[in-house]
């Protein structure tokens, strides 16, 4: 299930005072008993805006993801059984520099009877999404982005997943896989400016590689 709301100045200060908060509350946990030291270094802060004064891009929104088994899927049957989801936020900021091929390669190609924009870079504003409400995160880089049929921007984004160095998510028997994830969001006259923030939960159905 995905949604997006538009970005202004005080969702962006709300999204900077609870980074600082969880970093503060980390600071304040001590490490286990194994006659370390606490922990006071910390993370530094993220950067508010990667893209501060960016000029290319033409609006931004907070992107709201929900993933977990959906009816119908075709993942594996044990995968999220258990019914457990990973709900993450990221911000997004769709510019009008058109992609180069790598990133244009990356982009689902099955627009084959419509007609299709340029591809064109999407940014990621952060460098990780916000997962548990800013107390995990993971890292995340931007991808690209194209309006089909003047109705539909489809458009993907990078992610490192959430998946540690023994292939062991925190979240059981889901995980976010490391690549690229697919959304196609319905928007109006053919403008990124004017995308539903509607919930679709049949937003995120383009998978690679899980």
């Amino acid at each position: 299930m995905t949604s997006l709301r538009a970005l202004d100045r005080s969702n962006l200060e709300e999204a900077e005072r609870l980074l600082e908060q969880a970093r503060k509350l980390r600071e304040s946990i001590p490490q286990s008993n194994d006659g370390g030291q606490p922990n006071t270094k910390g993370n530094k802060s993220e950067s508010l805006n990667l893209f501060e004064g960016d000029e290319s891009i033409v609006c931004s929104y907070r992107l709201y993801v929900d993933i977990g088994r959906e009816e119908g899927t075709w993942m594996d049957p044990k995968w999220g059984a258990s019914g457990k989801r990973i709900p993450f936020t990221v911000d997004i900021g769709f510019s009008d520099e058109i992609a180069d091929f790598e990133v244009a390669n990356k982009m689902v190609k099955d627009n084959f009877s419509g007609k299709s924009s340029d591809i064109k870079l999407l940014k990621c504003l952060t460098k990780n999404a916000r997962l548990r409400g800013g107390f995990d995160k993971m890292k995340v880089s931007g991808g690209g982005y194209r309006i089909d049929n003047k109705t539909t921007v489809r458009f993907y984004i990078t992610c490192e997943g959430n998946v540690d160095e023994m292939g062991s998510s925190s979240y059981g028997d889901i995980h976010v896989p490391k690549g690229e994830l697919y959304f196609s969001i319905p928007c109006f006259m053919n403008n990124v400016s004017n995308l539903s923030s509607k919930e679709f939960p049949g937003v995120t159905v383009r998978q690679k590689g899980w």
